[in-house]
């Protein structure tokens, strides 16, 4: 995977504006991507229209008590001195300040500004970032899952993302060019359609209160469909393999894995379930964004699921509704299997973003 990102190279069409209100100079900046579960920072060097990464490290969340321990960690490393930080950040931003929404951290960027001696710090949504990381991305990065016959019709475009949770955000086409916009859609309540769906919702209902599609689509969604099955399906896992699940901490890799290569016929079943909700709330992101510009699924999930999704794209439309086909069938759709996406993105926030 290349270190280097041109925006000539961009296979999307961003208004970069903003860079020639820049010095052509030499300069150093940190950018990252801040979960629940991971922190990923790199520090970048910029050149004209080019910049590259030169160090990275990556530290997981939990291990520390706030995003400033991170940091003082990272800035020991380096061997130059950046003078601007943007981070994607999994939470809402508010006047550039954050609660994070999966871990009890709340930071602003002027007291990273304050802290760290930065001369710019800018925070995003981390959805945003990955939204500004479409700029970023090649060819090789994405797997098509319903291409459109025919010339491709411009217009807005819409990131869906489960991992840790679910992010959302969109790309406004105004034309000529595409910005981002962040959104917390993920957390819109979920809309179960049929008779199974609503029973799970059920049971869903009994532990959160108030279901989202988050619950449904983060990781844990798929082990809370798994324990669902159990329930009501005759097929049963094998023993020894749901002894397996039920005594790991983080289930979800299990049964997804085991779904993928169909090594356990209730784990299977667990990831079509859960692969026909996530057609549903695309097919909602779709309509909602009007995203004839093209759905992006990214997070950690989509990639590492992709049998899965690959052949139930085959057999059935990606994205339906009875009274919105026509549209629906000129909407595009890809997984984004780099993982970096978010990263990348904030480092190109990071070298557009006006002084």
């Amino acid at each position: 995977m290349s270190n280097i990102i041109a925006y000539s190279d961009s296979l999307f069409n961003f208004d970069w504006i903003y860079e020639n209100n820049q010095e052509n100079r030499t300069s150093y900046f940190i950018a990252g991507d801040l979960g629940g579960t991971k922190c990923l920072l790199a520090v970048f060097k910029k050149e004209g229209n080019r910049i590259e990464r030169i160090q990275e490290q990556k530290y997981a969340s939990n291990d520390f008590a706030g995003i400033n321990d991170i940091i003082s960690d990272f800035i020991q490393l380096l061997k130059v001195k950046p003078t601007q930080l943007v981070l994607g950040i999994a939470g809402p931003i508010i006047n550039q300040s954050v609660q994070m929404t999966n871990l009890n951290w709340e930071f602003s960027a002027t007291s990273l500004k304050e802290t760290f001696g930065f001369d710019e710090v800018h925070l995003l949504n981390d959805l945003e970032a990955a939204a500004y990381g479409l700029a970023a991305l090649k060819e090789e990065d994405l797997v098509p899952l319903q291409l459109v016959k025919g010339d491709k019709v411009p217009g807005n475009m819409a990131i869906l993302a489960p991992g840790t949770g679910l992010g959302m955000a969109g790309l406004y086409w105004n034309g000529s060019a595409y910005h981002p916009f962040s959104t917390e859609g993920g957390h819109a309540l979920y809309s179960p359609s049929q008779t199974f769906d609503q029973h799970f919702w059920s049971l869903l209902q009994e532990k959160y209160g108030l279901v989202s599609w988050e619950h449904v689509l983060q990781g844990n969604g798929i082990f809370e469909m798994y324990k669902f099955l159990l329930q009501i399906s005759k097929d049963k896992p094998d023993p020894a393999f749901h002894e397996k699940v039920m005594a790991s901490d983080d289930p979800t890799p299990i049964i997804s894995e085991a779904g993928v290569w169909k090594t356990d016929k209730l784990a299977s079943i667990t990831m079509q379930y859960y692969c026909m909700n996530l057609f549903a709330c695309l097919t909602n992101v779709a309509l909602q964004f009007k995203a004839t510009g093209g759905v992006f699924l990214g997070g950690g999930i989509p990639p590492k699921i992709l049998p899965v999704l690959s052949q139930m794209a085959l057999s059935q439309p990606f994205l339906r509704h009875p009274n919105m086909d026509q549209l629906l069938q000129k909407i595009p759709v890809w997984v984004i299997r780099n993982e970096e996406t978010a990263l990348n993105g904030a480092a190109v926030y990071a070298s557009w973003v006006k002084k």
